[in-house]
């Protein structure tokens, strides 16, 4: 007995250890079954008096669609869902006053629009009524963060967080509403011990959308994991499907520049990911990963806490969504045989 105790008690001890490391690394599998059979939706042409332009972000406030276009001399563009008109270009070009260099949509738990200038990292809130009617109208306040961050909402009146673009230990940055770090959470998956930092990032590359009450979401662009956080970054849950892949990224040199490229094999996942109302929404391709342009043409819907709901298939690959969930409408942008705006109904 004097030796068997000892022997129990490692062996509990390493069932306990186990066991631990599990449930920390332990992801819920889900099937395509489980979003049952899919539905099919055919879009409808918005007609509109001006064309869309070259968009690469949209944004629904009530009846106006903002979009953040490439290649034009003002970024942002505005649409009246109702008349068909753009009533607004706005945030010209630049480094000068009022202008902007590197525009990005800065979601926001109020109804103010929010504008992130990732170069400067600024967040800049605008009067609605003084965006529509001026051009590069003067912010009514402006945060600056202490630390680049890509992808920034305001969630709470004293929390914001950001996407770190070059840490491979942490997702997430959290600052206050003056623009102070206050930590940095959302540890990777852990995946293959010999990949690079870069090739982490890479690989694990991610989108995510928050309800400004209690989840943040988390899809990745080159494995079907999903995560789910609270508006603090813990971790709630990791869920994969409805494929079971994970990325397959190598990084190499050429010359004096690094660069991390998807290999043979590698495949599509989530992309367009939006929040609508009590449902999250998301694109999902699955489809092996190639020169060609990814097809966007699944639509896969979850609750908040990561439950499957319903699949849609969408009659054209749509990359760009948004959703109204008040009016059960999907308007999103397809790109061939030219930009043009559509609506599903679901």
């Amino acid at each position: 007995m004097k030796t068997l105790i000892p022997i129990l008690s490692i062996t509990f001890l390493s069932i306990l250890l186990f066991s631990c490391k599990k449930t920390e690394n332990h992801i819920e599998e889900i099937s395509y079954s489980d979003f049952g059979e899919p539905i099919q939706l055919t879009c409808e042409n918005v007609v509109l008096k001006d064309s869309i332009l070259n968009p690469f972000k949209i944004k629904l406030i009530d009846s106006l669609l903002f979009t953040i276009d490439v290649n034009t001399e003002y970024f942002v563009h505005v649409y009246n869902l109702n008349s068909g008109s753009m009533i607004s270009e706005n945030i010209l070009l630049g480094n000068g006053p009022g202008e902007m260099i590197s525009a990005d949509f800065c979601p926001t738990f109020n109804s103010d629009l929010c504008l992130l200038e990732l170069n400067k990292k600024e967040i800049r809130r605008y009067s609605i009524a003084d965006f529509l009617s001026k051009k590069n109208p003067t912010p009514s306040s402006t945060i600056k963060l202490s630390k680049l961050s890509d992808a920034v909402s305001i969630l709470s009146t004293n929390r914001i967080v950001g996407v770190d673009p070059f840490n491979s230990k942490n997702k997430f940055n959290f600052f206050d509403t003056k623009g102070a770090l206050l930590e940095t959470k959302g540890e990777y998956f852990p995946y293959k011990t010999d990949y690079t930092d870069q090739e982490i990032i890479r690989g694990f590359e991610f989108k995510y959308t928050t309800n400004f009450k209690d989840r943040i979401f988390l899809t990745h662009l080159n494995t079907d994991i999903i995560e789910i956080y609270d508006l603090k970054g813990n971790l709630l849950k990791r869920i994969q499907g409805p494929d079971i892949f994970f990325p397959n990224v190598k990084e190499r040199r050429i010359g004096n520049a690094t660069i991390v490229s998807p290999q043979k094999g590698s495949r599509d996942a989530y992309n367009g990911l939006k929040s609508g109302g009590n449902e999250v929404f998301v694109l999902y391709s699955g489809r092996e990963a190639g020169n060609s342009e990814t097809i966007f043409d699944q639509l896969l819907v979850f609750n908040w806490d990561g439950k499957p709901l319903r699949r849609y298939k969408l009659n054209h690959s749509t990359p760009f969504i948004e959703v109204d969930s008040k009016n059960r409408l999907i308007y999103g942008i397809v790109t061939s045989p030219e930009n043009h705006l559509v609506k599903y109904r679901y």
